[in-house]
């Protein structure tokens, strides 16, 4: 059923096109004159030329007459003498002015091929055929007026036709006849396909009207909005300043607290302090794995979480994580194996770094919930399906059917008594799903109750162009008990306990320690002293690090140390904007704190040893 509004609608847009039509047919009128008069005087020639002139002449005066009349209505149209905006008016008044234009055409087409004259007659049925044809761009936007101007034209030679007693004549006729229906058919599908065109355009003005109301009504909404989106704005950006503050600010003890507790572990103490120790430090690395899974959830929540595309060594991460976590395991009485498939290619695009902190999160709840047997990493490349799978598994406690889909929900343990038993926040294997699919791949589990567990992590093997050959630094594998370091460091560092841990650390190595509180009193020690390598805190009073870096870049060739040393970032903050701001600046690397010596020996080994 039509509602009333559709008919209403309806009715107006029929009236624009009928407006419209009129306007564009009168708009044509000029060329349209023009056209007809340069055809007219084209036949005059011909046929004149082939006949005698005096009938010519006639007609010729009947297009002038004809003419004159069309350019008095196309006058008065134009000037607004006749209702233009009444369409039924002016819609007669272009009748008129197209029977007046069909009117010597149809003259020409009944005198002029009754002579006989086989040149003349085709002649003038091409140039009729021509006529009629060429006026449907021009009038066909009305079925009325091109079906007034055609059978003006055709209609008295297709009359002359069927009045020859010759058979030719009437079949001639007849094809004349089916000419103007046909051509009346033809406009009639260009005007629908004008009408359809109108219609669509009418739609898309409709639409635009009505969405402009639209936004009309919800400016003061938006208006509303805008205070309420400022002041989410203000505490996102509040919440961003109090993550990279509490980053820093905790962060920054927790690094003196594990520098201190590395320091210890190397020192031949009781073991009764032996015990406090591993409990301290047990509690440090809880502490600061809760912080970094609340610092990454937060990042998660915000849309926030960045992964590198990097050309990287597959296995390096692997053996480090190995390394890292090997004498714990050992000291646990757990055998700690690793077996990586040579068919893994030597080097892929991705992130390493997020790829290391998955597997830390994955071996580090193994070496919760196994008390014995073994833990084993495994890493395989598909190259049928392009990926390769890193395969984490234990012989620990496993996880109940019930609980298993549960595992990777944020805030989530297997029950409650596992959280008060081992600790942890409940997000760690939230974030490494979270990470494993902004990588493009995916972590799943496999687990029974009392039989240990098995994570998969699938990831895409991009091949990196160049370096296909590349092999695993050795510095992964080598020994750090075999090999002495020497050298000397610039270590900035504002925080004096982080500085007195970090030079007890470094000195255990080998090297020897200049200290720097801020950058300025850095470059000045830079312009007198010649050290190997820098250590570079990043958020300092005064100067920062990223300042201080460029500074470094910028020392004169008579300073001590060369603008080109190398300079090491050390960061609580380890975002990818953070990371290329480092590069950016000139720096080399960068390590997280809390600082483990594990992480800073790579950079040693491969600029000092």
């Amino acid at each position: 059923m039509v509602s009333k509004s559709d008919t209403e609608s309806h009715s107006w847009l029929l009236q624009q096109w009928e407006s419209e039509v009129n306007r564009t047919i009168l708009k044509g009128q000029p060329s349209n004159m023009l056209l007809s008069w340069l055809l007219a005087c084209f036949f005059a020639v011909v046929v004149g030329f082939e006949s005698t002139w005096p009938p010519v002449v006639v007609w010729l005066g009947l297009m002038v007459v004809a003419s004159a009349l069309r350019m008095l209505i196309w006058g008065a149209l134009k000037k607004g003498h006749l209702n233009l905006d009444s369409n039924k008016t002016a819609h007669r008044w272009l009748v008129l002015n197209t029977l007046i234009t069909g009117v010597p055409w149809g003259a020409a087409g009944f005198y002029f091929w009754a002579l006989h004259d086989t040149t003349i007659s085709s002649f003038t049925i091409f140039i009729l055929g021509g006529v009629t044809a060429g006026a449907i761009p021009l009038m066909a936007a009305s079925r009325q007026i091109y079906a007034v101007f055609i059978i003006t034209c055709l209609a008295p030679i297709t009359v002359r036709f069927f009045i020859e007693p010759a058979f030719a004549g009437k079949f001639m006729g007849l094809v004349m006849s089916f000419y103007i229906f046909f051509m009346i058919r033809q406009a009639v599908r260009y005007r629908d396909v004008l009408w359809e065109r109108f219609r669509l355009t009418s739609d898309k003005d409709k639409l635009i009207k009505d969405l402009g109301r639209e936004i009309d009504d919800h400016r003061k909404t938006e208006d509303m909005l805008r205070a309420e989106k400022e002041r989410a704005e203000s505490a996102s950006r509040a919440k961003t300043d109090f993550v990279a503050t509490m980053s820093h600010e905790i962060r920054t003890p927790l690094n003196s607290l594990v520098g201190g507790v590395q320091l210890i572990r190397n020192e031949k103490v009781t073991p009764q302090l032996e015990e406090a120790v591993e409990l301290l430090e047990l509690s440090s690395q809880s502490l600061l794995s809760i912080v970094s899974d609340i610092l990454d959830f937060s990042k998660i929540e915000d849309g926030k979480m960045e992964v590198e595309h990097v050309p990287f060594n597959p296995v390096r991460p692997i053996f480090e994580v190995h390394m890292l976590y090997k004498a714990e395991a050992e000291k646990r009485g757990l055998a700690f194996t690793l077996n990586v498939s040579p068919s893994i290619p030597r080097r892929l695009v991705g992130d390493p770094g997020r790829i290391r902190q998955i597997l830390i999160n994955l071996i580090g709840n193994a070496l919760k919930f196994t008390h014995k047997g073994e833990i084993s990493i495994t890493a395989d490349y598909d190259s049928a399906g392009k990926t390769w799978k890193i395969v984490c598994s234990d012989t620990g406690t496993g996880i109940a059917q019930e609980y298993k889909r549960l595992i990777f929900e944020p805030f989530r343990q297997a029950d409650s008594s596992m959280s008060r038993k081992f600790g942890g926040s409940g997000l760690g294997l939230a974030i490494c799903e979270s990470l494993a699919k902004a990588m493009g791949g995916s972590i799943s589990l496999s687990t029974e109750l009392g039989m240990g567990s098995k994570f998969t992590l699938k990831l895409p093997a991009e091949v990196a162009k160049g370096s296909a050959n590349e092999e695993l630094s050795e510095d992964v594998s080598k020994s750090t008990e075999t090999t002495q370091l020497s050298g000397r460091v610039l270590l900035f560092e504002d925080d004096p306990v982080s500085q007195r841990v970090m030079n007890m650390l470094l000195t255990r190595e080998g090297l020897a320690i200049l200290n720097a509180s801020d950058g300025k009193a850095g470059l000045e020690i830079l312009e007198r002293e010649k050290v190997e390598l820098v250590l570079m805190d990043l958020q300092m009073p005064g100067m920062d690090g990223f300042e201080t870096t460029r500074r470094i870049r910028m020392l004169p060739e008579d300073s001590a140390t060369s603008a080109e040393v190398i300079v090491i970032a050390l960061t609580a903050n380890t975002t990818t904007e953070i990371r290329q701001r480092c590069l950016e600046a000139g720096m080399e690397g960068f390590v997280s704190k809390p600082l483990k010596i594990e992480q800073l020996r790579p950079f040693l080994y491969e600029y000092l040893e």
